[in-house]
């Protein structure tokens, strides 16, 4: 986790442009009087508040963090009502100054509820991934004046992900355990207002990266930052197919033991098969 935004403005964290009060170029630990902390979220908004480049938020970690093998980095937020701003970067410095950075378009987070979108980091010359010291946040955009207004809720560091094990193998031990079958059950139960939907979302923060979500229809066509191995469809709901699948595999047996053993097969409809591994 980067930032939880949980408590933000705590001394580290500093602000410049149209971004604080009285338009700070150089910035400060005063952010513009209307952004608001609320309980675990941070809304960036008000008249004035625009995408150029030269207004943001800055965080400046007590120690440096090691980027490690991530090759993307989630947020969750929410577009504001009012926002104009196309897109947002997160960009990452390291001490020698140099940075990588990733885009976020805005279209990613419209809607009433919060949503979470993945963008791959792409690094400049010299960064040193391994020791961040500061990130910003900021429209990014050269003379930008574009009304900027997200409610952001984290942003975090997504590592590469792991093609040889199911996405429902949340200890990767090769087996479909039945507190695993018990969570694709829970995703599959998920339900918009009485109608069962079986839609998910992408959420960092949880076992196996997703959680059930039910502000969304059936009928509405949602696309993910990425997928679960179980949705083999990518319609960003586990179907009835789909959980009778994820049972097949549960119920492997070696001999008049279930094991839930899987194995790698890029030939099958979901990348796996049953059987232990060799």
């Amino acid at each position: 986790m980067l930032e939880d935004f949980s408590s933000l403005v705590d001394g580290s964290t500093y602000f410049a442009g149209d971004w604080t009060t009285g338009d700070s170029v150089a910035g400060s630990t005063t952010p513009k009087s209307t952004f608001s902390q609320a309980d675990g979220t941070y809304a960036i908004s008000d008249s004035g508040v625009t995408n150029s480049g030269s207004s943001f938020l800055e965080v400046h970690f007590a120690s440096a963090q090691d980027l490690g093998s991530a090759h993307s980095v989630f947020v969750t937020a929410k577009a504001l009502a009012g926002n104009a701003a196309s897109s947002f970067e997160v960009r990452l410095f390291s001490p020698n100054g140099a940075s990588a950075f990733a885009i976020f378009e805005a279209s990613s987070f419209a809607g009433d509820e919060l949503a979470t979108a993945e963008a791959n980091i792409v690094s400049e010359p010299n960064f040193d991934p391994s020791r961040v010291e500061i990130m910003r946040v900021s429209g990014a955009r050269i003379g930008g004046t574009a009304a900027f207004g997200f409610d952001f809720d984290e942003i975090a560091l997504a590592a590469p992900a792991n093609n040889n094990f199911h996405s429902a193998d949340v200890d990767q031990n090769a087996q479909l355990d039945l507190s695993e079958l018990l969570r694709m059950i829970e995703i599959y139960n998920t339900r918009f207002g009485t109608t069962r939907t079986g839609r998910y979302k992408v959420a960092t923060a949880t076992s196996d990266g997703f959680s059930p979500d039910s502000s969304v229809d059936g009928s509405t066509v949602v696309s993910l930052a990425r997928y679960h191995s179980a949705d083999f469809d990518n319609d960003s709901k586990v179907s009835l197919s789909e959980l009778l699948r994820i049972i097949e595999l549960y119920n492997f047996r070696e001999g008049t033991t279930r094991t839930g053993a899987y194995r790698v097969n890029a030939e099958s409809v979901d990348g796996f098969s049953t059987g232990p591994r060799i």
